[in-house]
């Protein structure tokens, strides 16, 4: 194998490698709901999380409240009897 071969073998290498760099580093921070105002529904509650992304949704099913995240779909949380599904809380929404 001759040094020219090498060598065009090494420029290769290196483009491919810049290229799935490039590729990789352009797909952004998962920004999509930054400073996005939640949709209306007087049933679910949007929060800012502590990034300040919209994606905390908390809601009632009956006297129990649950929380999510857009994030996870498992990460959601059921708070039996949660007084803020009570008339007066936070998350209550009149029947």
């Amino acid at each position: 194998m001759t040094k020219a071969f090498w060598a065009f073998i090494t420029l290769a290498m290196i483009g491919i490698t810049g290229g799935v760099v490039t590729a990789c580093g352009s797909q952004g921070t998962h920004n999509d709901n930054k400073n996005v105002t939640p949709g209306v529904n007087p049933k679910l509650h949007t929060f800012n999380n502590a990034d300040d992304y919209p994606n905390i949704t908390a809601f009632c099913i009956g006297k129990n409240g649950v929380y999510t995240t857009t994030r996870d779909a498992d990460a959601f949380q059921i708070v039996p009897n949660d007084v803020e599904c009570l008339e007066g809380g936070k998350l209550y929404v009149a029947p």
